[in-house]
């Protein structure tokens, strides 16, 4: 099981660094800023909803979880976007 979460997580970490290098294309060569918004908030989102569903403690907990978290852990899936995408230095 723990094989097949790393999986996810990468293949997540793997989404979020390719949507954030859509996202400075579309800024700057394209010069679009509201859907640009739009794809980085969608596209990186679904690592925070992985992170958050992993603290969940049974199905029915989820839903209360995902209220609970719902700000907390995104930055961590930010902050591990930013590093390999090159948007920051380590």
């Amino acid at each position: 099981m723990d094989n097949f979460r790393d999986f996810i997580f990468n293949k997540c970490v793997d989404f979020s660094i390719r949507i954030t290098k859509l996202f400075t294309y579309l800024t700057q060569e394209k010069h679009e800023f509201v859907i640009s918004k739009q794809i980085l908030r969608s596209g990186t989102s679904i690592g925070a909803n992985l992170a958050e569903a992993q603290y969940g403690i049974s199905r029915k907990d989820f839903p209360f979880q995902m209220l609970y978290f719902s700000q907390g852990d995104s930055r961590n899936n930010v902050l591990a976007c930013c590093s390999p995408s090159g948007r920051i230095s380590k």
